[in-house]
């Protein structure tokens, strides 16, 4: 049974993430909903009849919503972070991310704030209040919506940065569905329909990947490549053709050595063993200098192989291009 590449399990991760942002957004909106209903009913001639379950099942889908939003942008953060890792330009979208999960955190502690003093002003409701403490209240309350606007404008600025990181990641992957929803990601009030949208763009992403598709590289300009090295590589070069199996070798021990020729220089970024799910950023030396260069790629835990088979080690640049080297595996 085949193991699925990095791309594919962090692009499904990001799509999991998006769907349970959906459904976080969902929840807010319903517990939304039977607050304000649960409030008018308090405010009309039928406030007995009023079950108090109701209150406790709005504030479960409130808090439940909560959590997993918070839990979708963990994941959303993770996904984007590790693919920036495997040498694909999207780290915005791992930026944006805990932006917008500071600006939430800030306005759950506001919602709190406002609860604590609302509860405490029902509480007092029956009692003469002094002027002195209905203004601390009112005062408390001005403050937790200023908190409220701060954090507000926090997850925006988040929300914007997501957005553009949902648009590089169609823009890496090939997919106008997902660059669509990345931009109405990015305007705040549109952010549902853009999240529906990304979800449906990954999909599409996962279903290219899983069918063979590799992504394609950034262009670049001669110029980017050092003027002191003759040979430079054309632009767009997709990958740098499949390195002979000459001496490259990977120990039981999870270390493996390998020669690999490159005719610029750029920095390894990542090295993953094809088919499997053994994948690393742990390479020495990590800049590959024009010429043949001899690389220990430490892969961090023992690895369970077949003794004499060759295995694809793909090594990632910093310049969104690859290296396939052949190793034996050695015990």
């Amino acid at each position: 049974m085949g193991v699925e590449s990095p791309d594919i399990m962090e692009v499904s991760r990001i799509r999991v993430a998006m769907i349970l942002f959906i459904v976080s957004s969902i929840l807010t909106v319903v517990s939304l909903f039977g607050s304000f209903s649960y409030i008018f009913s308090l405010a009309s001639s039928s406030v007995l009849n009023v079950p108090l379950i109701i209150s406790v099942i709005i504030s479960g889908l409130a808090v439940g919503g909560s959590i997993i939003y918070i839990i979708s942008l963990i994941m959303m953060r993770r996904g984007f972070k590790r693919l920036r890792e495997y040498g694909r330009d999207v780290g915005i979208g791992s930026a944006g991310s805990l932006v917008v999960l500071i600006g939430s955190i800030i306005s759950i502690v506001s919602y709190i704030l406002a609860i604590v003093i609302f509860v405490i002003f029902l509480t007092s409701a029956s009692y003469s209040l002094n002027i002195s403490t209905y203004y601390t209240l009112l005062s408390g309350l001005g403050a937790s919506y200023i908190i409220y606007l701060i954090s507000l404008l926090i997850v925006v600025i988040g929300q914007i940065l997501l957005g553009i990181g949902f648009y590089k990641l169609g823009s890496v992957y090939n997919d106008s569905t997902t660059e669509i929803g990345g931009i109405l990601i990015a305007i705040y009030i549109l952010s549902f329909i853009g999240a529906i949208l990304a979800v449906i763009g990954t999909g599409n992403i996962l279903s290219k990947l899983r069918a063979g598709f590799v992504p394609q590289p950034k262009s670049y300009s001669y110029s980017q490549y050092p003027t002191q090295y003759p040979g430079y590589p054309p632009p767009n070069v997709p990958q740098v053709p499949m390195q002979p199996a000459v001496q490259n070798a990977i120990k039981s021990n999870g270390v493996a050595i390998v020669s690999v020729f490159t005719n610029y220089q750029v920095a390894a970024v990542s090295a993953q063993i094809l088919g499997t799910n053994f994948s690393t950023t742990s390479i020495s030396p990590n800049v590959l200098n024009p010429g043949t260069n001899v690389l220990t790629i430490n892969f961090n835990t023992p690895l369970n192989l077949t003794v004499g088979i060759t295995y694809v080690i793909r090594i990632s640049l910093s310049n969104n291009t690859f290296i396939d080297v052949n190793a034996v595996y050695q015990v």
